[in-house]
């Protein structure tokens, strides 16, 4: 695990309730009808990348915050697995009544397998060196034919791999400064490929503030 990831979990350790405060403060500023929405986008994306795996499959979601996704996978008939490495982020999962298990992905190992595994918005703050670590401890827990969806912020192929310590301002300000990776196109692509895996479905997502999204669904190769 890079130093770059410890530092930025020991931030959410020590500030994690501000962390929810400002998810609160930004659904507000938002609108709640605004971020239901995205939500709904962002859920059919998974829904949609997880459907062959067919009903009860088994699920874990990787960096769980407040088990709303998780929830929504449920409603689905996934029989979902929730995690954090952080120990604020457990206890915020158990008082919304799930049964998260502490798992950190890049140096756990677990004896068990799952049909698909859910990482949205957690590579934000991996380096491409923890990416590669991730996909491939993921691979090995994978079930065959299984699926992996995941995100990862891009600034745009010319701008290829790069990275910024940034405490946001405005809503999701903490008072620490956390470590944000970019990637392009081709780099992710690259990792996958690394990791013994093939892309089944990609979506770009472009924004106003310059930072996109790049959307995967990916199953290791046969």
């Amino acid at each position: 695990m890079s130093k770059e990831n410890q530092k930025t979990l020991e931030v959410y350790e020590e500030l994690f309730q501000e962390y929810f405060n400002g998810t609160k403060r930004r659904i507000k500023s938002r609108g709640i009808e605004k971020s239901a929405k995205k939500a709904i986008i962002e859920h059919n994306y998974w829904f949609e990348g997880f459907k062959t795996l067919g009903d009860h499959a088994d699920i874990l979601e990787i960096g769980s915050a407040d088990g709303l996704g998780a929830k929504a996978l449920a409603k689905h008939r996934f029989n979902v697995t929730t995690s954090n490495t952080v120990g604020g982020f457990i206890k915020v999962l158990e008082k919304s009544g799930l049964k998260p298990i502490k798992f950190n992905v890049l140096i756990d190992r677990l004896d068990c397998q799952f049909d698909g595994v859910l990482a949205w918005h957690v590579f934000v703050h991996f380096t491409p060196e923890d990416l590669k670590i991730a996909l491939k401890n993921i691979h090995d827990i994978l079930r065959p034919g299984g699926r992996l969806i995941f995100d990862v912020q891009t600034r745009g192929e010319e701008n290829g791999e790069i990275a910024e310590w940034l405490d946001y301002e405005g809503d999701y300000h903490l008072g620490a400064k956390r470590f944000f990776q970019y990637y392009s196109e081709s780099g992710v692509r690259n990792i996958i490929d690394d990791a013994n895996f093939k892309t089944v479905k990609f979506e770009r997502h472009n924004s106003d503030s310059g930072i996109g999204w790049l959307r995967f669904v990916v199953t290791p190769k046969s």
